[in-house]
């Protein structure tokens, strides 16, 4: 069986610091963006009548997971309602390309370090009753059961 090499932890935290910035300039600009192996940052837009105030649109951002990081880490939605209002569509995909030019590393170690990270992550989310993944400028991205 082959082994995984052990990825330096100063190169996964660089290598995590340029997903958090990619994701946070994508949002900031209103725009969904999608990682592979963990799901879609995009909004959940909801419009509410206000009365005399008419209707008013709300967007907050939210991590719609992905089916199969789910799976893996034997996590389930809460209901079909949470992917209600989330819109995913035209989501752009967070290349690896662009993540190691901005950490400094090869395409293939940035590639190796996200999935270490988030395989990290979704164990501990799997396991437990809660997980927090920090997201740089977003803050931390709490997990629970």
């Amino acid at each position: 069986m082959p082994t995984t090499p052990r990825l330096d932890p100063a190169a996964r935290e660089s290598v995590w610091k340029a997903v958090c910035a990619i994701v946070y300039e994508h949002m900031r600009a209103g725009r969904a963006v999608r990682l592979p192996g963990l799901g879609c940052f995009c909004f959940d837009s909801r419009e509410q009548f206000k009365g005399n105030f008419g209707w008013q649109r709300t967007q907050r951002p939210v991590l719609a997971l992905s089916q199969q990081f789910l799976v893996q880490h034997g996590l389930k939605r809460e209901s079909d309602r949470d992917e209600a209002g989330v819109k995913a569509g035209g989501a752009q995909p967070i290349f690896f390309e662009d993540v190691a030019a901005r950490a400094g590393v090869s395409k293939d170690l940035a590639r190796a370090c996200v999935a270490a990270t988030l395989r990290t992550d979704g164990v501990k989310a799997g396991a437990s009753e809660s997980a927090a993944l920090i997201m740089g400028p977003w803050g931390v991205l709490r997990a629970t059961k």
